[in-house]
């Protein structure tokens, strides 16, 4: 009686359903050989990896089968943890717990499955499947295919006495003191020593023909043959191993984010680590947003804006201090914040402010200029109208300035400054960003109009965007990196607001569209000499970037490169004359530094009253930014100093 072991070279004799529940046959016609000279040494054939004990060579990597510590004999499984063996009393055979009753044989002396403590040769039918060199293969708690290591087995019960029952009966007998019946219960086990034939599914609970495909799948089948303890310690084990591979993980996905979020600042800028960290964020969106225009799913300006509305919208929410309210004028939503009433009632101060966002971004309805626009009425103890103008890719230039224009002119009629208690004489214009730009565009178009009646008294431009005639001035080679507005970014803006194609980029970049060749921009390069407009302190040592020879069709297909209500730096000194007081706030971070700088010392020269405020540690954008969680100092500062200022004078 013996076991079929595969040779070294040939290891295809296993059956190929060696998985199913019960007793697998090999080769009836094998040899017969002594069990001791089938017993291996090795890693693949033989050494069990938990207990260190030899191994029969019958798995080959695929099943090991290790030396049971209680009963001495050879247990199939992945460890000794696998399954418990006992010593039975009577016969000195190995019995298992619930699973399967060995016995000992009385040709080989080793341990062979039956279902009694009798001897093999007196157990019809599994002992003749023996003499022909059936191996067993019982299935183990954990097949090999499983997730998760064995678990950790019970101990088994010590002092049990003769085991003279079988089946459920041994089970009960055999399992220690206080441990959980395995799932199923008493009639579970009574089954299991039932159907503990050739191929029978019945022993683990499942339908015949489930248990290879629920192996083969890389799970236990649905019989689930570990008790729940063990299958609680294998997940645990599971869970560990995971944690574990997380915290391998951790550092490189700390230096990966760092990498990205690192970006070289000036050691004056206003919370650098912040400032990166929105950066990285509005980096991070953009990519995104590019992404989705590449493969053509939407315009990423659409995508973008959705995204900066959709999380930073407010409803027009009144407070005790203040009125909100949304209005038309003449086709152009506004929104409306108003003082409460006091009891002298008195004419109020006003300002029209324009949001900025590169003519296709944010909202007058957004919080970071809602918070903006109340501060203002609170503060001043004005009505600010903020005005929603159209955005691109809705349209183009010059569709927002006609909006702001419209808008701000109807305000200006006597009766609807009365609606809302205006002081006619006591009204001013203000604008960041592209927000600036329009609202001197629009500052310069009311100058040229003779038949209004009102006209605004003061303009406040806060790092305005003012001339797309030179992309090479002192700031824009210093801040061509800086955070929210690089100067790449500046010049796509500038393409989406005329319309045009992204491939004229790196044209405009380097001046082609105004070289010395290009005959349309030699008159205006006089009024847009930076050498001469700007203080030492602001060209450094910079140089100016002239081409000699540059492209001419740049600006037959931007026309609106030179178009002064696109541009409002490039206007004459005469209609500079006619414009009101004027404040401008800038940067030191900013690629826009320079042109409010410019347009500062123009409008001084053509003798208007101008006050020229520069932040040198604030970046472009920062006076929105006073919301947790976007809020930094340098927003406080500038936006104090602007209220400051309008106090004063308006």
């Amino acid at each position: 009686m013996v076991f079929k072991v595969p040779s070294k070279s040939n290891h295809s004799v296993i059956p190929s359903n060696w998985w199913f529940v019960g007793w697998s046959c090999a080769a009836r016609s094998a040899p017969k050989e002594p069990l001791s000279l089938r017993w291996a040494k090795g890693l693949s054939v033989g050494t069990g990896v938990r207990c260190g004990h030899r191994v029969p060579g019958v798995g080959m990597g695929r099943q090991e089968w290790v030396r049971d510590v209680n009963s001495g004999y050879g247990v199939p499984g992945v460890g000794k943890r696998c399954q418990q063996w006992v010593r039975g009393a009577r016969s000195g055979s190995a019995v298992g717990t619930g699973r399967q009753e060995w016995v000992r044989d009385v040709s080989s002396g080793y341990g062979v499955p039956g279902g009694s403590t009798a001897d093999v040769d007196a157990f019809v039918g599994r002992a003749a499947r023996w003499r022909s060199s059936v191996i067993p293969r019982p299935v183990c708690l954990h097949s090999p295919f499983s997730r998760g290591p064995p678990a950790r087995p019970r101990q088994p019960r010590a002092g049990l006495g003769p085991l003279r029952c079988s089946g459920a009966a041994a089970a009960e007998r055999a399992r220690p003191r206080g441990a959980a019946a395995p799932r199923g219960g008493r009639a579970r086990e009574g089954r299991c020593r039932a159907g503990s034939g050739l191929g029978s599914g019945r022993a683990h609970g499942r339908r015949p023909g489930r248990k290879r495909r629920d192996f083969l799948r890389g799970r236990p089948a649905r019989g689930r043959c570990a008790p729940r303890g063990e299958r609680g310690e294998a997940a645990a084990h599971g869970a560990e191993e995971a944690m574990r591979a997380a915290w391998l993980l951790l550092p490189a996905l700390a230096a990966l984010s760092a990498y990205y979020v690192y970006l070289p600042l000036p050691g004056a800028v206003s919370d650098p680590w912040k400032l990166m960290l929105l950066d990285a964020t509005f980096r991070a969106v953009q990519q995104t947003c590019h992404l989705i225009h590449y493969l053509r799913l939407s315009h990423h300006l659409i995508v973008l804006n959705y995204l900066i509305c959709t999380f930073d919208k407010l409803k027009d929410v009144s407070s005790e201090d203040v009125k909100i309210t949304d209005a038309v004028f003449d086709g152009v939503e506004v929104r409306v914040f108003e003082p409460p009433a006091k009891g002298d009632e008195s004419l109020k101060r006003s300002v029209v402010y324009i949001h900025g966002g590169g003519w296709a971004l944010a909202s007058a309805r957004t919080s970071l200029y809602n918070n903006l626009c109340r501060i203002m009425a609170e503060s001043l103890n004005a009505v600010v109208v903020s005005v929603e103008y159209r955005l691109v890719p809705e349209v183009c230039f010059p569709e927002q300035y006609h909006d702001a224009l419209r808008a701000t002119k109807h305000f200006l009629q006597p009766d609807v400054l009365a609606e809302y208690s205006v002081d006619p004489s006591r009204i001013a214009i203000s604008g960041d960003s592209a927000g600036g730009n329009l609202a001197a565009a629009v500052c310069q178009q009311l100058s040229k109009e003779e038949d209004l009646t009102v006209r605004p008294k003061l303009q406040a431009l806060i790092y305005p965007v003012l001339q797309a005639f030179d992309f090479n001035t002192p700031s824009y080679q210093q801040n061509m990196n800086m955070p929210v507005l690089p100067r790449y970014v500046m010049i796509n803006y500038w393409i989406d607001y005329f319309n045009g194609n992204y491939d004229l980029a790196h044209e405009l970049l380097i001046n082609n569209h105004t070289a010395l060749n290009v005959g349309r921009a030699l008159s205006f390069r006089a009024r847009l000499n930076w050498t001469s407009l700007l203080p030492p302190s602001f060209k450094k040592s910079y140089k100016p970037v002239v081409q000699t020879t540059g492209t001419a069709a740049i600006v037959e297909q931007l026309p609106a490169l030179l178009d002064v209500r696109a541009v409002p730096l490039l206007a004459d000194d005469a209609t500079l004359a006619r414009q009101p007081r004027t404040y401008v706030l800038t940067c030191e971070n900013d690629v826009l530094r320079d042109d409010g700088a410019m347009y500062a010392k123009r409008l001084e020269h053509a003798g208007v009253p101008v006050t020229l405020d520069h932040f040198h540690d604030c970046f472009h954008g920062c006076m929105i930014f006073t919301v947790w969680p976007t809020d930094f100092s340098a927003g406080v500062q500038t936006r104090n100093s602007y209220i400051k200022w309008l106090d004063e004078n308006l």
